[in-house]
């Protein structure tokens, strides 16, 4: 994602993790541009 690292406050996905090609590289970038107490549902 161009995101830097640590600057989004919330993650939602409606669509699925399992429709990407590569899911566990969806998750690391999911938690790498995560805040520290950032919410993901």
């Amino acid at each position: 994602m161009p995101f830097d690292n640590t600057c989004i406050d919330v993650i939602m996905s409606n669509i699925g993790i399992n429709n990407f090609e590569n899911p566990d590289k969806v998750i690391e970038e999911c938690f790498r541009v995560l805040k520290v107490n950032g919410n993901y549902f």
